[in-house]
Parts: structure tokens; C-alpha cells; sequence
């Protein structure tokens, strides 16, 4: 299957080589990617006459099922990824969530100029909030201009670190933008993961679009996610954050909040991902677990209650529920 990107990072055109997406802002390319393709290549960007809705039409036509059905999940990657990351966290999320129960959901990856760097996080940070509305305007509101009357096609955002960003300040702007007031859009599974916000900013305005434009929002954090224990550092002590902490007990009446802390200590010997001081691992180990991608899947075709998926249980948390079992590397 072809893979799909919509992308605001810049073209390089060194002289001699071979162009390359890089890590400045620019305007969106709207990117169909070979079956055989190993990272997102300025050549398969559609040019043109309306390039966004040719892109828009095309994942339209691969999503929908005979009966009017079908899934398009949009994945928003974090910092320190560049463009072959983001191919390749792409591929890993799909591989694993098509064997896990959704085999014909088509995944678009939303390629924002990180800078692939540890070092840079606070100016992947500005760029991150810059380049946000174009998730929406050129991405998730474009969708619904073209949905055919009757179309049951269902549109998910998951979004990994410093994605979560992204996605909260694409909806928080989302309003004062033509694109989507002029379409009826919105998202049916909101999932963020390991995800790179303040805990508390859930109970501000910031992020009122987050549980407004979905129909669910599920939020899944690890408590020894060293990551973001770094993160919170280089934010100068600043409020703890979402995927480490879990989501404040004021809005766990509006969403679905997910521990995986157990479940890490649980998977050094079965995941291989590295001793459970592996701070990469711990923020990461996402990509390419099957116990993961097992109950993201449940969570999108939404059929099951939130306290019947997987191998989820009740939290000595009341709102909050355990994610456990065995899982292992796809």
C-alpha cells in the first residue's frame, strides 16, 4: 500500500545530490510515497493544478470499503525525528495496528519540521506550534470537503511526544481559520501517547478543542518515561507533563486515561527494549509493541467500552485505568 504524508518541512537542494526534505518551516507537499519507499522524497510530492485536493481524493479512494466504511489515521510524530523518522515511526505504527485488528485503515503521517536532535527541542518547540494549523487546514478539514454524501469514512489522530502539541495548538487555532469553518469536520478517536504537554494545561482553554472536536480522547502515559522527565527540565521546572503524569483528575469524566507504568517494568525481559533505565526505550517502545498496537486498534473501530479493551483494568486511581499483559516486539 502507498503511504501518505502531508509535510511542512523545507526542500534542500544541495548541488550535486539529490534533494531532501529538511527542518526549516515552508508550506505544505501533499506526499504519496511508494509501496518500496524507505523515507519521504521531494519527487513523489504532487504538483500542479490543486495538489491538496488531488492528495485529499486519492487516500478518500484507498480508505473507503465497498460499504461506504473506512478508517484514515493521522499520525503526528514528536521532536527529534527528521524525515526518515517519520517514515519509519510511520511504517512501524501501521504494520502493527493492520495486524492487530484494522487491515485496510489507510495512515497519513503528518511530517512537521522537527529537527531530528536532542539539542534542539526548544526550537523544535516554536516550530511545532508555527506549523500546527496546517493539521488541520490541509490535512483533517480537507478530508471532510470531499467526503461524498454518505460516506462513513471515520478520521483518528494519534499523537506521539511533542505531537501532542502540535495537535492541541491545530485545534486550539483551528477556529479563526476559513478551511474550517467552511467544512464539518472533526475527529472520532483522539490518542495521544508518551505525549509532550503540561498535565494541568487540560483544565485551560488550550486544550477545550481537544475534547470538543472528538468524540473520544484517550491518553496514555508511563510513569518512567525518562524523556520527559528531561523534557520537564529543559521546560525549566515547568508543570508536569501529560504522558508522565497522567491527565488531572478534573477531566477524567471526559476522557479515557491509560497507565502504562506497570506494563513497562513488565517488558524489559519480553520486549528486549533495554534495561528499564533505557530513557530512550521508555519513551519510545510505542512504535513497535503489540500489546500497544492491540489496544490502539480496539480504541479506534470503538466497539468495546474503555474498560473492555485488551487487557486494560481499574486504577487504584478512580478514572484512570491499568493497561497490562504480555507483549513484545513486532
Amino acid at each position: 500500500m502507498e503511504s501518505f504524508f502531508l509535510t511542512t518541512r523545507n526542500i534542500k537542494r544541495p548541488a550535486g545530490k539529490k534533494p531532501f526534505f529538511a527542518d526549516e518551516p515552508a508550506d505544505p507537499s501533499f506526499v504519496i510515497a511508494a509501496q518500496n519507499s524507505t523515507t519521504m522524497d521531494p519527487a513523489d510530492r504532487l504538483t500542479g493544478n490543486r495538489p491538496g485536493e488531488r492528495w485529499a481524493k486519492k487516500i478518500i479512494e484507498a480508505a473507503e470499503q465497498p460499504d461506504g466504511s473506512g478508517d484514515i489515521v493521522f499520525l503526528v510524530p514528536g521532536f527529534n525525528n527528521d524525515a526518515k523518522d517519520v517514515f519509519g515511526n510511520h511504517t512501524d505504527l501501521a504494520k502493527g495496528i493492520r495486524a492487530a485488528g484494522m487491515p485496510n485503515a489507510v495512515f497519513v503521517s503528518y511530517s512537521w519540521p522537527s529537527k531530528g536532535s536532542f539539542l534542539n527541542y526548544l526550537e523544535d518547540d516554536m516550530d511545532a506550534r508555527l506549523t500546527a494549523i496546517h493539521l488541520v487546514t490541509s490535512g483533517l478539514a480537507l478530508f471532510a470537503r470531499f467526503c461524498e454524501p454518505g460516506c462513513r469514512i471515520r478520521v483518528h489522530v494519534m499523537a506521539h511526544s511533542m505531537g501532542a502539541l502540535v495537535v492541541r495548538e491545530a485545534l486550539r487555532a483551528s477556529g479563526g481559520h476559513q478551511a474550517t469553518r467552511d467544512a464539518a469536520w472533526g475527529i472520532t478517536q483522539l490518542i495521544t501517547y508518551a505525549a509532550d504537554i503540561s498535565a494541568n494545561s487540560l483544565e485551560s482553554d488550550a486544550a477545550e478543542m481537544m475534547f470538543d472536536c472528538s468524540q473520544r480522547y484517550t491518553n496514555y502515559f508511563n510513569r518512567h518515561d525518562g524523556v520527559l522527565a528531561t523534557s520537564n527540565i529543559k521546560r525549566f521546572l515547568s508543570s508536569p507533563r501529560l504522558g508522565r503524569h497522567g491527565a488531572p483528575g478534573s477531566v477524567l469524566d471526559k476522557m479515557v486515561d491509560v497507565d502504562l507504568s506497570d506494563y513497562w517494568n513488565s517488558i524489559e525481559d519480553n520486549n528486549d527494549t533495554g534495561p528499564i533505565g533505557d530513557v530512550p526505550a521508555s519513551h519510545s517502545f510505542y512504535r513497535r509493541d503489540k500489546k500497544f498496537a492491540a489496544d490502539i486498534a480496539q480504541t479506534l473501530m470503538g466497539d468495546a467500552d474503555r474498560r473492555n479493551i485488551g487487557d486494560r483494568s481499574p486504577h487504584e486511581e478512580a478514572g484512570r485505568l491499568h493497561m497490562a499483559g504480555v507483549g513484545g516486539l513486532f
